[in-house]
């Protein structure tokens, strides 16, 4: 029984992926975040309706953010507090 869950352990390690912490920059907008990072910006901003785009002016400066990568160091999600 300990066996299989060490096995469990190690495997579920082997796909995790690494989780670091930023402060969004005074001044920066979601349009020059994906742009910095050199995310696609159609898909990610310019098809959201005009609603979830005023949404993204409403992060706020120093808010604590969480981003996702794999092992690879590839982006795989970004999590940013709005209001």
């Amino acid at each position: 029984m300990k066996l299989l869950l060490i096995f469990f352990l190690f495997t579920i390690s082997l796909f995790a992926s690494q989780v670091e912490t930023f402060r969004w920059s005074n001044g920066e907008t979601y349009l020059s975040y994906l742009e910095r990072n050199k995310l696609p910006l159609k898909p990610l901003y310019y098809n959201l309706d005009e609603d979830e785009q005023q949404l993204t002016e409403e992060i706020i400066s120093g808010v604590n953010c969480y981003m996702s990568k794999n092992e690879k160091g590839e982006l795989l999600q970004v999590f940013i507090p709005l209001n």
